[in-house]
């Protein structure tokens, strides 16, 4: 795992050079709204925690995805509701 970068444009260099190699990516991010800035924003498609915690527990999981772009600025915002939700999802997308 790598921080994140700290732009659109950033992200908008990493999405290229996954696409250049073929790799898969997607995001995580704390609401749908946030999802919808940073596919706006960079390219990257991008859903909500709670969205890819329920696709993981109906058994679709992360397959197919490579990179999973979780979005840095969870804990600054919300670190008391996403406590559960960020440490289930990275430990879900290692295994």
């Amino acid at each position: 795992m790598q921080p994140a970068p700290a732009s659109p444009r950033s992200w908008r260099a990493c999405r290229n050079a996954w696409d250049a190699t073929g790799h898969t990516y997607a995001g995580a991010t704390v609401s749908a709204v946030a999802a919808k800035n940073l596919n706006d924003a960079s390219g990257i498609p991008a859903r909500s925690i709670a969205s890819w915690l329920t696709q993981i527990h109906d058994s679709n999981g992360l397959t197919g995805i490579d990179v999973l772009v979780v979005d840095d600025l969870l804990p600054r915002f919300r670190p008391y509701q996403d406590a559960q939700g960020v440490p289930k999802l990275l430990q879900l997308a290692a295994a």
